[in-house]
């Protein structure tokens, strides 16, 4: 059986045990390698709003498995660490423009509010090039974006 995935602090945080716990139910052979389906699984059993794509990059950036169709536990764990953490500072800059963005105060950004913002800001984008910017945004394409698509773009530019 694979070791678990160990934090910096000594006792692990609850995301972690649920981590290691959902892991090892897809990871049957006790490999410590899974598929990228049940990369994509276990990243959304912990929380993260991910997509293929994201899991398809932490692959393509790990120095795992030669199978780029699968992935190791601990490339898959420090991935989604590297996608989503961020430092204090750049968390509360987030966490403003967010809000900037959430005009109506809802906990997610709607086309319409994102058009309205990128308008207020001057930006002079076209009805397709908004649309585009969007959908690239919204990883689970629901119409909306929360605030963990919202911190995977602003992360990335």
């Amino acid at each position: 059986m694979s070791r678990p995935v160990q934090s910096k602090k000594k006792k692990s945080n609850k995301v972690d045990e649920i981590y290691n716990e959902l892991f090892d139910i897809f990871d049957t052979d006790e490999d410590g390698i899974i598929t990228k389906q049940e990369a994509l699984k276990v990243a959304k059993g912990i929380g993260y709003q991910v997509a293929m794509y994201d899991i398809e990059s932490i692959i393509s950036s790990s120095n795992g498995t030669e199978d780029k169709n699968k992935i190791e536990k601990n490339d898959l764990y420090n991935g989604l660490k590297d996608i989503f953490t961020v430092s204090d500072e750049q968390c509360d800059e987030v966490k403003e423009a967010f809000q900037f963005f959430d005009y109506n105060k809802d906990g997610r950004i709607s086309m319409k509010e994102f058009k309205y913002i990128l308008n207020k800001l001057g930006e002079e984008f076209n009805e397709k090039e908004i649309q585009e910017i969007f959908d690239t945004m919204d990883a689970d394409q629901n119409g909306y974006l929360d605030y963990n698509e919202f911190i995977k773009t602003w992360k990335t530019n």
